[in-house]
């Protein structure tokens, strides 16, 4: 791990040889999220099918299976049948903290789509945006494998994109382009990162933030999510949104985030530090007030 990673890692508390550790020796599953409701029986059942089959699998508090081996990931069983997809638990989080506004949620940054199956999943109504044709398209072909074409997506710049015929928006997600410096055990070059680009990735959060923010009325939920490790795009960006924009804080519960319960800081955010079974990653909800655009 390079220097300035390392030094941002322990300035703010983190446990820097931990980190070293996990990206250099951990060696991860693959990591499943099942199609349904988040309180049903479904990865039980899509677990067991697996293990009929020989498979090495096993299913993790929050729900997720993990699988290791296995070969081909287009072979396993379900796969056909859209039972399920690859998804990190971490990236489960902020569906998780979304939870069920009463009404249309979007999506801003939807690739590559499992926080769209997740709401679907759910029952919520969702609308995804995404920046680039060819991963609106990837999103498409996936949402189809899971039997969700109905699920809208669009060609947008999240900064700037807006629900078109006056539908009521509840919540937004900004699952936000960072530095990915919480996906070394999959990413062995964030290592070596130095922030070359990340004033300019603050300052895209910041603009996505204050789009979702407003799309909703008041009481409208927003949630904003990394896998970033650093300060900057995360409890700084929430200092920020605070000051600058007509929202405050609504704290995430440990009774919301199965697995992660240990994650939850006391303001109501969620800080994931990388482990055997999950990337780095940081959630914040809030709510928007009166007197926003």
């Amino acid at each position: 791990m390079g220097t300035w990673l390392r030094d941002k890692i322990e300035v703010q508390g983190g446990d820097v040889m931990e980190v070293s550790r996990v990206y250099t020796l951990s060696i991860p599953g693959v990591y499943v999220t099942v199609k349904g409701p988040q309180d049903s029986s479904s990865s039980s059942d899509v677990m067991m099918k697996m293990r009929e089959r020989g498979m090495n699998v096993q299913i993790m508090k929050g729900g997720s299976l993990k699988v290791k081996g296995g070969g081909r990931i287009k072979d396993w069983v379900g796969y056909d049948e859209g039972e399920w997809w690859i998804q990190d638990p971490s990236s489960t989080l902020p569906v998780l903290c979304m939870g069920t506004p009463p009404g249309l949620v979007v999506d801003l940054c939807c690739a590559p789509g499992g926080k769209l199956m997740q709401l679907s999943g759910y029952g919520i109504p969702v609308v995804g945006v995404e920046l680039k044709g060819n991963r609106v398209r990837r999103v498409k072909e996936n949402l189809k494998r899971v039997g969700m074409e109905h699920v809208d997506v669009h060609e947008g710049d999240g900064r700037v994109w807006r629900v078109e015929g006056g539908k009521e928006v509840k919540g937004v997600l900004v699952d936000a382009p960072c530095s990915s410096t919480g996906t070394g055990r999959r990413n062995s070059d964030v290592m070596c990162y130095e922030g070359g680009d990340l004033e300019e990735l603050v300052e895209l959060q910041k603009e996505l933030v204050e789009n979702a923010v407003g799309m909703v009325g008041e009481g409208g939920r927003i949630v904003y999510s990394t896998c970033s490790l650093l300060r900057e795009e995360n409890e700084e960006q929430v200092e920020r949104f605070l000051k600058e924009l007509p929202v405050v804080m609504d704290p995430v519960r440990e009774d919301e985030v199965a697995g992660f319960e240990d994650c939850v800081k006391e303001d109501g955010t969620v800080r994931v530090w990388p482990g055997e079974d999950r990337d780095g990653f940081f959630v914040a909800r809030f709510r928007k007030t009166q007197g926003g655009p």
